[in-house]
């Protein structure tokens, strides 16, 4: 497969793209470059808001989009004229109030949380940019709490879990 990770350098983008470059497909990892860069990844060195045409015409089976926080990230990711297959947008546990009954589950009311603030509402405008102005089907993961992880594909959809404490919400969204 080839795989398009924005970051991969440090936490979780990093994990997936050594994963799957480890696992044999071929991985392009979009950063500044201020980091060691994970072996057997294609590195594009710049900032994700000014792309400009560094994506435009690519194709990639999956995007794993990790380094988004904002609405405007997405757009300018999706605007770049890349295109895929799948989009993975890792979002945050941060999008529900955090006095949501504990473990979280994806059927809980979305919303301010007080310890995260703006974080998880800019989370929760980027998950919607997807789904409501681009119209796409999008896996959403939420992280929800992270000891130690594991990555596996299920069929061709990531799945990133936790080994021994915690869980993630993945949610798959049809247009």
């Amino acid at each position: 497969m080839k795989i398009f990770i924005t970051g991969g350098t440090t936490f979780i983008s990093k994990f997936a793209a050594a994963y799957f470059a480890a696992k044999g497909d071929e991985v392009t990892v979009l950063n500044r470059g201020s980091r060691e860069q994970v072996k057997g990844v294609k590195p594009i060195l710049c900032d994700r808001m000014r792309l400009g045409d560094t994506l435009r015409g690519k194709y990639f089976d999956l995007i794993l989009d990790i380094t988004a926080y904002t609405r405007e990230h997405i757009e300018t990711l999706l605007e770049s004229g890349v295109s895929f297959g799948d989009f993975i947008f890792v979002s945050s546990s941060a999008v529900y109030p955090e006095t949501n009954r504990q473990p979280f589950t994806e059927d809980q009311t979305c919303g301010f949380n007080a310890v995260w603030g703006d974080y998880g509402l800019n989370k929760l405008k980027a998950d919607g940019i997807c789904m409501n102005r681009f119209r796409m089907p999008i896996s959403s993961v939420r992280r929800i709490s992270t000891v130690s992880m594991r990555i596996c594909t299920v069929r061709r959809f990531l799945l990133i879990a936790p080994c021994r404490t915690g869980h993630f919400i993945s949610r798959r969204t049809a247009t």
